[in-house]
C-alpha cells in the first residue's frame, strides 16, 4: 500500500541502494582484514627463515569423526568428507624443536605424505612459532582476498549507483512530484 506522503530523494535511494551499502561497509572490513593479514605475509617476505619439515603422522577421519576435536573444523566440511591430518616438527637454527600439524579436506591419494618424508617450510626469524607448511601460503591468501574484496566492492558499488538513479526516476516520476505538490497545497498559508 503506498503513502500519500512524498518521500525524500534520500529516503527513496536508501530504499533502493540501502541494502548494498551495508555490503559495502562488509568488503572495506575483508579489506582492513587482509591488510592485517598482508602485515604478516610482508613479514614472512622480510625475514622468513626456510627449514625442512618432517612427517611425522599422517592420519585420516571422517569429517563427522574429527570436528569434535577441532573448534574451526565445524561448520566447514561436509559430512562425507575426508580428513586429513599431517603432524610435522621442524628445528629453527637455534636446533629448537616445534610440532604442528595441517589438516586438509579429500587429499588426493599421490598428494598424501610419507612419515619420515621432508617438505620445505618457513618460519619467522623473529617468533619462529609462527610458521607456513607452504612457502607463499600467506601471500597467496592476501591476494585472493583482495581479489574477492575488488570483486564484491566493484558489484556492490554497481548496485549503489544503480540505486542511485532508480531512485532518481522514482522522485521524478509523476506520482512523486504529484504527492510533492499535493504536499505543497496543503501546507500553503491561506
Amino acid at each position: 500500500m503506498s503513502s500519500n506522503k512524498p518521500k525524500s530523494y534520500s529516503q527513496l535511494f536508501w530504499n533502493k541502494a540501502g541494502p548494498a551499502l551495508i555490503i559495502l561497509i562488509l568488503v572495506i572490513a575483508a579489506e582492513i582484514g587482509a591488510f592485517a593479514y598482508g602485515r604478516l605475509a610482508n613479514k614472512f617476505n622480510r625475514e622468513g627463515v626456510v627449514a625442512t619439515g618432517i612427517v611425522t603422522a599422517v592420519e585420516q577421519y571422517e569429517a563427522l569423526e574429527i570436528e569434535a576435536f577441532y573448534e574451526d573444523l565445524r561448520n566447514n566440511y561436509d559430512d562425507g568428507d575426508i580428513i586429513t591430518v599431517i603432524s610435522y616438527e621442524y628445528r629453527d637454527k637455534a636446533g629448537n624443536l616445534y610440532t604442528d600439524e595441517n589438516l586438509s579436506r579429500n587429499l588426493a591419494i599421490e598428494k598424501i605424505p610419507k612419515v619420515g618424508s621432508g617438505f620445505e617450510m618457513r618460519y619467522l626469524a623473529s617468533d619462529p612459532e609462527t610458521h607456513e607448511a607452504r612457502i607463499g601460503h600467506i601471500d597467496s591468501n592476501v591476494a585472493a582476498l583482495h581479489w574477492i574484496a575488488t570483486f564484491f566492492g566493484a558489484l556492490t558499488l554497481g548496485y549503489v549507483i544503480w540505486g542511485a538513479f532508480a531512485a532518481r526516476k522514482k522522485f521524478n516520476s509523476t506520482t512523486e512530484r504529484r504527492k510533492r505538490r499535493q504536499a505543497e497545497l496543503e501546507n500553503r498559508p491561506t
